[in-house]
């Protein structure tokens, strides 16, 4: 649900098969303040946040091969021209870089047997100097790396490499307090500021590309009598199961999200919504499976509305996000009314 290098800008990123997260809704202007900070302090080429690990990112038993096939991916770097992004790649039987595994340091990536046949290091741009620092969330799991390259080869001072280390965690601190932000606690999913914050950002290239985007607005039935029944706590774990099979069906490019309550948001970018109807019958298969093997007194049961981009009237006064959640809304209304 809602990795390669992801940084300044979003523009041409495509999101058919890109998962999601708050590095896709970090604020340019936050990130930039230390790219260019970045630059200054160590001379360097470019300065890039990535939601791939460390490991992913160098650290694959070659030949590197992307996660899902064909994922390729373009990044904004600081400075304004754009580089090839690093290849994704698998990180089993990836051999140690370092004694500190949160930081990757290499002086000369082409001196270097381990790298030297890197796309990035025999092709543009041509990175020779690489100084990557592993990223943590808010639960302590690595999220992502912020890292600096140049086509030049160099060795950081110590207190270079403590400026170094300083900057990235001022950057996981920013990626934390966002992810905090636009996180439902409860199940994991994005809340309503974290879903709107992602699908604007997928639908507006799903508006460039000339796709289609559907979005699923979903309701559970029933839930006040399953708190009134059998508590808030079994209510509770309603919601996490509901969660978990959303999360388990569909794709992690799409933006899952519990708006509140008992509402729950798909969008799945550069999707028909005949496309969205299939993925829909998956869910309803998973959903009954759940429910003929659980013996919790209850069954969970949902009503949906789908709306698609085709159906907004380009120009709006409301924002395509907006209009397909209102849209959605209203269906999914109907169908709950319809089962009295």
């Amino acid at each position: 649900m809602l990795m390669a290098p992801l940084s300044v800008s979003m523009d041409d990123q495509d999101f058919t098969d890109t998962p999601l997260n708050a590095f896709t809704a970090l604020p340019a202007s936050r990130f930039e303040r230390y790219a260019r900070m970045a630059r200054r302090l160590f001379d360097v080429h470019a300065v890039q946040v990535s939601s791939l690990d460390i490991n992913q990112l160098w650290l694959g038993d070659p030949p590197v091969m992307p996660l899902d096939g064909a994922r390729k991916r373009r990044a904004r770097v600081s400075g304004g021209r754009r580089r090839p992004a690093l290849k994704v790649v698998t990180p089993q039987a990836a051999p140690a870089a370092s004694s500190a595994p949160e930081l990757l340091i290499i002086d000369d990536a082409l001196a270097d047997r381990r790298f030297s046949d890197r796309p990035m290091v025999c092709e543009s741009p041509h990175v020779r100097f690489y100084a990557g620092q592993r990223l943590r969330g808010p639960n302590g799991e690595p999220c992502g790396t912020f890292f600096i390259h140049d086509p030049r080869p160099r060795t950081l001072a110590s207190d270079e490499l403590e400026l170094f280390t300083d900057l990235a965690h001022v950057v996981e601190r920013e990626l934390a307090m966002l992810s905090l932000a636009t996180v439902d606690e409860l199940t994991g999913l994005s809340n309503r500021r974290g879903f709107i914050m992602l699908a604007e950002s997928a639908l507006s290239v799903c508006r460039r590309k000339g796709t289609q985007g559907t979005l699923l607005y979903i309701d559970l039935d029933g839930f006040k009598g399953i708190n009134d029944r059998f508590g808030h706590a079994e209510g509770d774990a309603a919601l996490k199961s509901f969660a978990e099979i959303l999360t388990e069906v569909f794709r992690d490019s799409d933006v899952i999200a519990r708006l509140g309550g008992d509402e729950f948001c798909v969008l799945l970018a550069h999707t028909a919504p005949s496309a969205a109807r299939h993925a829909l019958n998956r869910f309803a298969a998973t959903v009954a499976e759940l429910n003929a093997r659980s013996a919790r007194g209850y069954e969970l049961a949902y009503s949906v509305g789908v709306a698609s981009l085709e159906e907004i009237h380009v120009g709006s006064a409301t924002t395509d996000v907006a209009a397909l959640m209102e849209r959605a809304d209203a269906k999914m209304y109907v169908s709950k009314q319809s089962k009295g």
